[in-house]
């Protein structure tokens, strides 16, 4: 250490060569990963800290527009509000519904409209 130091080189930091232990941080050593094996997910929140309330979202496609009934989950994370899968696949089927011209699909899923222009 003291050679490294007489050559200006730097010692290797002990965090690059597999020492966690010894690895001190500014933001500190609960930043690093571990080397253990276990799983890193701890899940999703609590369903009781999630509320949901029922909103309308409409989707407008070339001259139809559709109102699609969805559930807005709200939680104290910073990802709030957000749609659940099912709700975000419908949103894309009753899209890809009026995109075809399918109104017979669109409307089994939401309420649909056509647009007409008021002036030419």
């Amino acid at each position: 250490m003291a050679e490294a130091r007489a050559t200006g080189a730097r010692p290797a930091a002990p965090c690059r060569v597999g020492h966690p232990e010894k690895c001190v941080l500014a933001r500190g050593g609960h930043d690093r990963l571990s080397t253990r094996s276990r799983t890193m997910d701890r899940g999703f929140p609590e369903a009781k800290s999630m509320s949901k309330k029922r909103r309308t979202k409409l989707v407008y496609e070339g001259q139809y527009a559709a109102e699609v009934e969805v559930e807005w989950l709200e939680s104290a994370t910073g990802w709030s509000p957000y749609l659940s899968l099912e709700d975000a696949q419908k949103l894309d089927e009753v899209r890809q519904a009026l995109r075809r011209v399918d109104l017979k699909r669109a409307s089994q899923l939401a309420r649909v409209f056509k647009l007409t222009p008021i002036t030419t």
